[in-house]
């Protein structure tokens, strides 16, 4: 049986530990949390999630916490039910003062990410070895240091290189409507995206061995 024996020759990074951020949003007013609930009234279908909000600056802040989302819909699509739920988290946050308007941003992050890779060197006494249907002859390269030739063959990897503090900027208005439905209605825009400042070093702390450079840090979307 052919075998592929891969002798490490380079190793192209150094390991960085990234924390997370804490000042996303920056500042540290009080939070007010609670649970926003979705109720389906003609399918049943029910889920929750814990929120929490503040006001700074006549602005409403809003973080939802989606790792503790539940849902017992087999019907509305989990990334469907997460936007009903943000704009019912939207909704909770804003007071109900008819004739009123209000800017609410919910906030969350967006990890950056770097490729790198790490390159080995193919013993030439050896064949690789390939599932059937698979090919990597043609991902084999050589490599001319100046005094010899090698045939190199590279494995990716994708690191954490920061994070992104970004949001979602809603416009809601309050109304009290005179017609069924009667009472509040708080009636919510569709969202834009935003980063704040600052936003991942475009270039990241691992190192490419071959051209001494930062590999590049490719920023998260906020989108």
């Amino acid at each position: 049986m052919k075998i592929l024996l891969l002798l490490l020759l380079f190793i192209t990074h150094f390991y960085f530990t990234i924390e997370m951020k804490s000042d996303c949003p920056p500042g540290s007013e009080p939070w007010t949390t609670g649970t926003v609930y979705y109720y389906g009234n003609y399918f049943g279908h029910e889920a929750t999630v814990e929120s929490k909000h503040s006001t700074v600056g006549g602005e409403i802040q809003v973080i939802i916490d989606w790792s503790t989302m539940t849902s017992n819909s087999t019907f509305i699509p989990t990334s469907a039910m997460k936007k009903i739920l943000e704009m019912r988290a939207v909704q909770d946050a804003v007071p109900s003062n008819p004739d009123n308007s209000y800017s609410v941003k919910v906030f969350f992050e967006t990890e950056c990410k770097v490729k790198i890779k790490t390159v080995l060197e193919m013993d030439k006494s050896y064949e690789p070895c390939c599932a059937e249907g698979m090919d990597i002859s043609e991902q084999i390269y050589e490599h001319y240091d100046g005094l010899e030739t090698y045939k190199l063959y590279n494995i990716y990897q994708t690191k954490n290189c920061g994070y992104n503090c970004c949001y979602r900027l809603y416009n809601v208005n309050v109304v009290y409507n005179t017609l069924p439905p009667y009472g509040i209605q708080k009636l919510v825009s569709n969202p834009t995206s935003h980063t704040l400042p600052p936003i991942c070093d475009p270039n990241s702390d691992y190192i490419d061995c071959f051209t001494e450079l930062p590999i590049p840090c490719i920023s998260g979307d906020c989108e």
